[in-house]
């Protein structure tokens, strides 16, 4: 996904304050063997629906994120969705392509924006 800046823990706290109290927001824990991993959620930018995601680390790699974010593509089905994602991150790309997401153009020099249909 797009870029994100490391927070101090007050900061952190507050943007999660943030987006749940943000009634356009929805967020969904990515969740393997009872163990949270990650979240998948949709949220209005620029007056258009957007999707992130983030998993941890170590789950990387074992289809876990591929499915969090197509299974919450179909219990959210408005569309068009679009996602911003850093050019340089293979692996989110990868996520976004499985789902159907096709690359439109550049939003800033790094970073690319997709959209689902």
């Amino acid at each position: 996904m797009a870029g994100f800046t490391p927070r101090d823990r007050v900061n952190f706290d507050a943007h999660w304050h943030r987006i749940l109290a943000d009634t356009d927001c929805i967020v969904a824990t990515i969740e393997a063997d009872d163990a949270p991993l990650g979240y998948v959620s949709t949220f209005l930018q620029d007056r258009r629906r957007e999707i992130a995601f983030w998993i941890d680390r170590a789950a990387w790699n074992r289809g876990i994120a591929r499915a969090a974010v197509s299974a919450f593509l179909a219990q959210h089905p408005e569309r068009p969705v679009f996602a911003t994602v850093l050019a340089t991150n293979a692996g989110s790309r990868a996520v976004l392509h499985a789902s159907g997401f096709r690359a439109i153009g550049p939003v800033e020099p790094d970073e690319l924006l997709l959209r689902l249909d």
